[in-house]
């Protein structure tokens, strides 16, 4: 079987989408029966094959504003490479531009065709941004329109997969059918409380007796990275710790004036190792992340799995993650609720309830039974009967190979 994943959300500082498809990948590489496929956004275009595994990079332009990340506007490319490659699964991570590719390419091919709601973009894209321009009863509209574009969009999916049960019945609000949900997991045996290192927390200023917060994601609007600033800031006088910021984003440089600032808030680039990345959370002691449209919260449950509790809102998949025994939520966007709850925790319990929240992880969220999961599915589905090309679209096929001969993905 022929797995093709395709998403706009992609790039070598990425977080959630990113981890899953790398996890799905290591999962397929040990059964070399399937084959993998990924088409993402890049710098330039290029094809990596590593045995069952293959990735094509689509040369794209950056999106203002929210660098790094690339938009594929070539679809041309990304036809030639699935008429190529023939998958029989192809999963969608965007819900922009790349479906309609799909939908055209399912005219000519028998394949089946599902979406993966990784990110709840009507609400946590478009009526931010058109409230910000045109107040708020333009950006309910906008958002009511883009809703009713990701139902006609999910509806012509045989499956749409969710990783939280708020986001199962958002969706079901929205008319959208045939929702699966599936928890994506964690690599508990490399996210694990054994990973702390002394020498970490030595290199970063930190004493024994201070308390370290952490953040580790992308530095951006949607994470309310300025109300885990603002918060902080006004309690960090009053707190026996310092908190350090991990990733790269469009409020990178509000953090580094932070930064500047105040002594004890500190910026680390992004980290791509994952050994790393759980090194440094194992090393802190509390994790502190403001944003509210979590559709599952990785990064939430990679912190849970090093034995941190969660200081976060409620909202989103957060709701889900976090309750009074693994941490603590405050209201969206209330630099208040945020700011009492880090004063409040750092006096209080934060150890213990980090040990709940390592037990938590344990006994929910795996990889292996996560991409088990999934597996199944895809299987179920390939088995289903394909509806062949009709003689009509095999002629329209027929025309569009001479028209396009001699141009292939290079």
């Amino acid at each position: 079987m022929k797995i093709c994943d395709l998403t706009q959300s992609y790039n070598p500082t990425s977080g959630g989408i990113r981890t899953y498809l790398h996890e799905k990948r290591r999962y397929l590489k040990k059964l070399p029966r399937h084959e993998h496929i990924l088409i993402v956004p890049g710098e330039k275009d290029e094809m990596v094959k590593e045995e069952n595994l293959t990735i094509y990079c689509i040369k794209s332009p950056v999106i203002p504003r929210c660098e790094p990340y690339r938009f594929i506007l070539r679809v041309d490319k990304v036809f030639s490479i699935l008429r190529k490659t023939k998958p029989n699964i192809i999963e969608l991570g965007s819900a922009y531009l790349l479906p309609h590719v799909v939908f055209l390419y399912r005219l000519f091919f028998p394949v089946t065709l599902l979406g993966f709601y990784h990110t709840d973009f009507p609400t946590a894209y478009v009526y931010p941004a058109m409230h910000k321009v045109a107040g708020k009863h333009v950006a309910w509209f906008c958002r009511f329109l883009v809703e009713k574009y990701a139902r006609l969009i999910y509806n012509r999916f045989q499956m749409t997969f969710v990783c939280s049960q708020l986001m199962k019945e958002k969706l079901e609000r929205m008319e959208i059918r045939n929702i699966k949900r599936i928890n994506l997991g964690v690599d508990i045996n490399v996210f694990h409380p054994g990973k702390k290192s002394a020498a970490f927390r030595r290199e970063q200023g930190i004493k024994n007796e201070e308390i370290l917060f952490i953040y580790t994601g992308r530095l951006d609007s949607e994470k309310r990275i300025d109300v885990l600033l603002q918060a902080f800031e006004q309690v960090s006088d009053k707190v026996n710790g310092k908190l350090i910021l991990i990733g790269e984003g469009p409020y990178k440089d509000l953090v580094q004036r932070y930064e500047k600032q105040n002594s004890k808030i500190k910026l680390l680039p992004y980290e791509n190792d994952r050994h790393k990345l759980a090194k440094f959370l194992a090393s802190s002691d509390i994790y502190l992340t403001a944003g509210p449209h979590e559709t599952f919260g990785l990064s939430i449950v990679e912190a849970q799995s090093c034995g941190l509790p969660v200081i976060g809102v409620d909202g989103g998949a957060l709701a889900e993650r976090v309750n009074s025994t693994v941490g603590a939520l405050g209201a969206v966007d209330s630099i208040e609720a945020f700011r009492d709850n880090i004063l409040a925790l750092s006096v209080n319990g934060y150890k213990q309830k980090g040990i709940n929240a390592r037990k938590l992880v344990e006994e929910n969220y795996n990889w292996q039974h996560t991409l088990s999961k999934l597996m199944a599915y895809y299987e179920k589905l390939h088995r289903r009967k394909v509806n062949r090309p009709s003689l009509h679209t095999t002629k329209m096929f027929s025309l569009g190979s001479r028209y396009h001969s001699g141009r292939h993905y290079s």
